[in-house]
């Protein structure tokens, strides 16, 4: 799903591309500082300007998955997600099994599992970010302690990898699963995470958003492509808070 595990879980029939495990060592006063790094990847995608006009996302989408070793690529499900400043987001994914909604109203996270409601409280961080409308200008708020590490090829190309150390996790998760890859040349984000990796980036409202994100597994890949990507729309508040079942005991053992 997309909820990896997504949040809960993004080219088509592209097989999964694996990228080149060796960082390249260099001096620390030869690399950009994080500032930098993050600089330029916010003038890639657009600039302060119009990334401050941004409040609201609403995306919808497809799921492949098995993108490795099963040809054609199996559609397991659709989804839709919902984003609104400053850090709320709704994910809903419908598939032959019913339907699974992931969200945070900013605060409290939970799972809606056909009427199986459990708390989430930290979800998945990377894709709350990366849905949230201004996430270039948020990286460091979502994630601390940046730091700017080497140089890692991601499929050919030269990236600048960036790993916030100021998180909760133990650093060893750290550098696994939540290194951010930025091309050298273009400055755009283009991995995340552990075999996470994002394409086809499109402009809407002046900023460019991946339309295609792949999910690498143990054994192929999962792909979410993002069919329709609209800003600014009114989303009600209500859309994001917990379902009446989810108790306070309940997010207290989560």
């Amino acid at each position: 799903m997309f909820r990896f595990g997504f949040l809960a879980a993004l080219i088509a029939a592209v097989a999964f591309l694996p990228p080149n495990r060796c960082t390249q060592a260099m001096a620390m006063d030869e690399l950009p500082t994080v500032e930098q790094v993050l600089d330029k990847y916010v003038e890639a995608v657009g600039g302060r300007v119009a990334l401050s006009k941004l409040s609201t996302g609403i995306y919808r989408g497809h799921e492949l998955t098995d993108l490795f070793w099963n040809e054609p690529p199996i559609e397991a499900s659709r989804f839709e997600a919902y984003a609104k400043l400053p850090n709320s987001v709704l994910f809903t994914y419908h598939n032959n099994d019913g339907e699974w909604r992931d969200g945070f109203d900013g605060t409290t996270g939970w799972v809606d599992n056909n009427g199986i409601v459990s708390a989430d409280p930290e979800g998945n961080a990377k894709l709350r970010w990366l849905i949230n409308p201004q996430n270039a200008l948020k990286l460091e708020e979502h994630f601390p302690g940046l730091e700017v590490v080497g140089i890692r090829n991601i499929n050919g190309r030269p990236t600048y990898e960036l790993v916030p150390y100021g998180t909760t996790k133990d650093r060893d998760v750290v550098e696994t699963h939540y290194r951010f890859c930025f091309d050298t040349q273009s400055g755009l984000l283009v991995a995340f995470g552990y075999h996470n990796y994002i394409y086809d980036y499109r402009r809407i409202d002046n900023v460019l958003f991946p339309f295609r994100i792949s999910f690498g597994r143990k054994g192929g890949a999962t792909e979410f492509i993002f069919d329709e990507v609209v800003h600014n729309l009114p989303v009600d508040d209500k859309l994001f808070s917990p379902p009446a079942g989810l108790s306070p005991d309940a997010e207290a053992d989560a």
